[in-house]
């Protein structure tokens, strides 16, 4: 079981995604798993997607055939996510290389932090 899930709501945006995603793979903190959810897009997102991270064994690519929007598809991520911690980041964001570190740093150190 990783210690954090991201997931990554996306439509339409498949270079946006794939920058979002190297910046989280790239990022210090390694115990992690990738869930990309694609909402419904129409121009080739999936499959771009897909074709580049389906032999990762850190991302999941999750297709979905009708219109979740972005809360939609954080929760189908979330139904699949295995972390102790939950991560949302959008597709159009760039993560530091230590944000998840240093996230996972302080739910650690403070257990009563968050929502249950």
């Amino acid at each position: 079981m990783p210690k954090t899930s991201i997931i990554i709501p996306t439509k339409n945006r498949p270079k946006d995604t794939i920058e979002c995603v190297e910046s989280v793979l790239n990022s210090t903190f390694k115990d992690i798993e990738i869930i990309i959810v694609d909402d419904n897009s129409t121009d080739g997102t999936f499959k771009k997607i897909w074709g580049k991270y389906s032999k990762s064994t850190l991302v999941t690519v999750l297709p979905s055939t009708k219109d979740l929007g972005a809360g939609g598809s954080r929760n189908l991520g979330a139904s699949k996510a295995t972390g102790k911690y939950l991560l949302f980041v959008d597709c159009d964001n760039v993560v530091d290389k230590k944000m998840i570190e240093r996230l996972v740093d302080f739910f650690d150190k403070t257990p009563d932090c968050g929502m249950a």
